[in-house]
C-alpha cells in the first residue's frame, strides 16, 4: 500500500531542503507540467549550463488513531451476568505487527520543476524512492534517533544557471498527487510566491528551502457505514487524508470545506464551530475533528468540497455521507457480503446502514462475498460477528471486527500501508466437514471461544481472544450423531448448588435420544450424554433447537424434543444449570418445523421467556419451576415458517427470519420496527466502557 512523502533539494554548494508539510491525493483540478513517467533508476545526464545539486529530506513518523476532540458521556450497558473485568480488546489486538517502514514516498515518485520567471526551464524526474541503496533515485532509511524516515538522492539532480524558482510535486506509486509547492504555474491550488535563487557554475552558497503543501484527497471518518453505533457513541471522528490514505498535516494546498445537516455539530481540537467550515491548515486544532450528535436516533449528513479539485469521503468519490446514531446493529451475511441496519431503542426505529466493506486484516485484500454462509453469531464486547461459511463443504469462520476504532487503520497500524475503506476480517480455516451452527462465548465474562458444530458430528473451536485464530478439535468426527444445533452457557452463573465457571457446551441430535454436554469446554473438557428416554414421559425422543443463556446471574437451558413414539409430539424443556433434572416440559405442537436456531430466550419486564418458532408463528413460554407455561406471544403471524429466532443481551430487541426476510421487534411489541433481506442474522449491542 502506498504512503505519503515530503521532499528536499540541494544545490551544488549546499543543501536545498524541500520542506514536506504533509501529503495529499489524486486531484481533478491540477494541470502540472509533463514530468515524464516513473521508470526506476535514472542515469541523469547533466544538461548544458547547469550545476549538479544534492537532495535530502525527512518524513516524520506519527501514530494514527481516530482521535476525538469530544467524548460524550454514555451509559455503560450491563453485561448478562457480571460487570466486565477484562480489559477491552479488539479482535486483532493479539497479533504481532511487522516492524518495517513503509511511508508514502516509498515506491512513489518525485518531480522537480525549475522555473525562470514564467518559463519552465528544466524538469527533473520523476525520481523513484525506496529502501535499497543504489536501486532507487532516492534512498530512504529509518532513523530511530530522530524517529523519521530520511531520504537522500543517489541519482544526480541538476539546476540551470540563472535565477531559478523551485517547485516540487510528489506522487505515490498509483500516481496520486500527494503534495505540491504552492503557487506552481498552471495549477489552481493555493497561491504563494516562491523565492528565487541565482545558480551559477559554482552552485549556491547556502541551503535553499523549497516549500510543499499537502493535497487533501479525502475526508476520513471512523464510520464504515452510515450508522454510528455505541463503540464510539453519538459521533464520528476523523481527519483529512491524502490519496494514499494517510492523514495529512500542515498547510493544505486545496482548502477543504466541511458541512453538516441535521443535528450534527462540528468540533475540532479547539472547540465547536459552525459549518460550513473551511480547513486551510491540517495542524493543531484541525489535525482531528468530530461530528457530534446530541444522542441516539439522530439523523443528518456530512459533506465535503474543495475549490482545488475533487475531495471524497473514506477513499470513495462520494462527497456526502448520511449519518445515523444508533444503539445496535442487526447484521446479515449473504453470498454478496454483509448488510446492516441500525436499531434505536428510544424510538423503536431503524435506519438502513448499507453494506459494509471488508478486507483481509493482514493484506487489505477486499472480501466481497461468502460462499455459503450457514450461521452467524455476535460478540458485543469486541464488537464483532463470526460468519460460518461452507466452502464446498469445508468450514471457514470469518471474524469481522465491527469496532469503529479499528475501521480502516489495520494496515497503517502494521506499517504496511495507509488507511483503507474496510473493516478488518480474519478468515480461519476450520477442521471437519459441512458446518451447521456456531455458539459464541464472548470475550468478556466468557472465554472468547467460538464453538462450531459440523455435520460430520465433530465440534471445533476457534479462539477469538487470548490466542487469536487458534483452532482445535473439542470433539472428534462422529461424536454427535445426526447433529442439529449447538449452544454455550458461558462465564459465572449461580444456582442453588453454588457458583459455576467456564463454558458449558450443549449439542442436539436428530437420530439419538441423547442430549450432549461438555462442561468446562474452554479449560478441562468433560463430555457427558443425557439419555432422555423416559424423561417426562418421552418414548422415542430426538432433540433439535437449543438455547442457553446467563440471566440475572443464573444459567438457563432450553431445548426442543421430538417424540416419534408419542404421535410426533414436540416438547419444550427448560432447566437451570448445571444440574438439569429435565422435569419441566410442555408439549406445544405436533407439526412445527424442526431445526437449529429456532429457539431463543427473552427476559424483559422481569419475565424469562422461551420464544419458539412454531410453523408460521412464534410461541412464548414463561420459564420457571416446573413445566414451561404458555403465555400469549405478541408477535404477528408470519407469511412463511419462522427459521431463526434471536434476542439481544437485554431482551429489548427480537428478530425472526421468515421467507427470506428478517423482521425486528422492540420490547416484545407486535409492530415490525424494521427488516433486512436475508435468511439468518444476529444483533450486536456494542459494549462501550464509559470513561466519563
Amino acid at each position: 500500500m502506498d504512503a505519503r512523502r515530503a521532499t528536499a533539494a540541494v544545490s551544488a554548494a549546499g543543501i536545498i531542503l524541500i520542506a514536506g508539510c504533509g501529503s495529499g491525493g489524486k486531484m481533478g483540478g491540477a494541470s502540472l507540467p509533463n514530468g515524464g513517467s516513473q521508470s526506476g533508476l535514472h542515469q541523469n545526464k547533466q544538461p548544458a549550463n547547469s550545476s549538479r545539486v544534492g537532495m535530502t529530506f525527512a518524513i516524520p513518523r506519527t501514530t494514527k488513531t481516530w482521535a476525538s476532540p469530544v467524548r460524550t458521556a454514555y451509559k455503560v450497558r450491563r453485561s448478562k451476568a457480571f460487570t466486565p473485568t477484562k480489559p477491552h480488546r479488539s479482535m486483532l489486538s493479539g497479533l504481532r505487527k511487522p516492524q518495517f517502514i513503509s511511508e508514502g514516498l516509498i515506491g512513489g515518485s518525485i518531480s522537480i520543476f525549475i522555473y525562470q520567471g514564467a518559463n519552465l526551464a528544466l524538469t527533473q524526474g520523476p525520481f523513484t524512492a525506496g529502501t535499497t541503496y543504489g536501486a532507487y533515485d532516492f534512498y530512504c532509511a529509518y532513523n530511530p534517533v530522530a524517529a523519521e524516515v530520511l531520504c537522500t538522492n543517489y541519482t544526480p539532480v541538476f539546476a540551470p544557471y540563472g535565477t531559478d524558482s523551485f517547485y516540487v510535486a510528489m506522487y505515490d506509486s498509483a500516481n496520486h498527487l500527494l503534495s505540491i509547492t504552492p503557487g506552481m504555474p498552471g495549477t489552481n491550488f493555493v497561491s504563494a510566491t516562491q523565492p528565487t535563487y541565482t545558480i551559477t557554475s559554482s552552485g549556491y552558497a547556502s541551503p535553499i528551502s523549497i516549500q510543499t503543501y499537502a493535497v487533501a484527497a479525502y475526508l476520513g471518518i471512523d464510520a464504515p457505514t452510515s450508522c454510528l453505533d455505541p463503540s464510539d457513541p453519538n459521533e464520528a471522528s476523523g481527519f483529512l487524508l491524502d490519496g494514499a490514505g494517510y492523514p495529512i498535516s500542515g498547510p493544505v494546498a486545496n482548502p477543504v470545506t466541511l458541512s453538516t445537516t441535521g443535528n450534527f455539530s462540528f468540533y475540532n481540537l479547539y472547540g465547536q464551530f459552525a459549518t460550513p467550515y473551511t480547513i486551510y491548515n491540517a495542524y493543531g486544532g484541525n489535525s482531528a475533528f468530530a461530528f457530534e450528535a446530541p444522542g441516539s436516533g439522530t439523523a443528518g449528513s456530512v459533506s465535503v468540497s474543495s475549490t482545488g479539485g475533487s475531495v471524497g469521503i473514506n477513499l470513495t468519490s462520494n462527497t456526502t455521507m448520511s449519518l445515523y446514531t444508533v444503539d445496535r446493529l442487526a447484521v446479515t451475511p449473504s453470498t454478496s457480503g454483509i448488510s446492516l441496519i441500525g436499531l434505536v431503542d428510544s424510538s423503536a426505529s431503524t435506519y438502513a446502514c448499507g453494506k459494509i466493506a471488508m478486507g483481509n486484516y493482514v493484506t487489505g485484500a477486499p472480501i466481497t462475498s461468502f460462499s455459503n454462509p450457514v450461521a452467524i453469531g455476535e460478540d458485543d464486547y469486541i464488537p464483532g460477528v463470526g460468519v460460518l461459511d461452507s466452502v464446498s463443504g469445508s468450514p471457514y469462520l470469518s471474524l469481522v471486527d465491527l469496532n469503529r476504532e479499528d475501521y480502516g487503520l489495520f494496515l497503517i497500524d502494521q506499517q504496511i500501508g495507509g488507511i483503507v475503506n474496510e473493516v478488518p476480517v480474519a478468515q480461519v480455516a476450520v477442521a471437519g466437514h459441512n458446518p451447521l451452527a456456531l455458539a459464541v462465548s464472548p470475550s468478556e465474562d466468557g472465554s472468547g471461544i467460538i464453538y462450531i458444530l459440523n455435520a460430520d458430528g465433530s465440534i471445533q473451536t476457534v479462539n477469538d481472544y487470548n490466542n487469536f485464530g487458534a483452532t482445535a478439535t473439542l470433539e472428534p468426527t462422529g461424536t454427535i450423531p445426526g447433529p442439529v444445533d449447538i449452544s454455550v452457557n458461558w462465564g459465572e452463573f449461580l444456582n442453588f448448588n453454588g457458583e459455576y465457571n467456564g463454558d458449558y457446551v450443549f449439542a442436539t441430535s436428530s437420530n439419538s435420544a441423547n442430549l450432549f454436554e461438555i462442561s468446562d469446554a474452554n479449560s478441562s473438557p468433560n463430555f457427558t450424554t443425557d439419555n432422555l428416554t423416559g424423561v417426562a414421559g418421552l418414548v422415542t425422543p430426538t432433540t433439535y433447537a437449543i438455547s442457553s443463556d446467563n440471566i440475572d446471574e443464573s444459567g438457563y437451558l432450553s431445548f426442543i424434543a421430538f417424540d416419534s413414539g408419542n404421535g410426533g409430539a414436540i416438547s419444550l424443556f427448560t432447566c437451570m444449570l448445571p444440574s438439569c433434572d429435565f422435569a419441566g416440559d410442555t408439549v406445544f405442537s405436533y407439526s412445527a418445523p424442526l431445526g437449529q436456531g429456532r429457539l431463543t430466550f427473552n427476559f424483559t419486564n422481569s419475565s424469562i421467556l422461551s420464544l419458539v418458532a412454531n410453523a408460521n408463528d412464534v410461541s412464548a413460554f414463561e420459564v420457571g419451576p416446573g413445566n414451561p407455561e404458555a403465555t400469549p406471544a405478541p408477535f404477528p403471524a408470519f407469511g412463511a415458517p419462522v427459521t431463526q429466532a434471536m434476542t439481544t443481551y437485554d431482551g429489548l430487541w427480537n428478530g425472526f427470519a421468515t421467507g427470506g426476510l428478517i423482521q425486528f421487534f422492540y420490547n416484545l411489541s407486535g409492530t415490525v420496527a424494521g427488516s433486512l433481506t436475508g435468511t439468518r442474522a444476529t444483533i450486536v449491542s456494542p459494549f462501550y466502557p464509559c470513561d466519563c
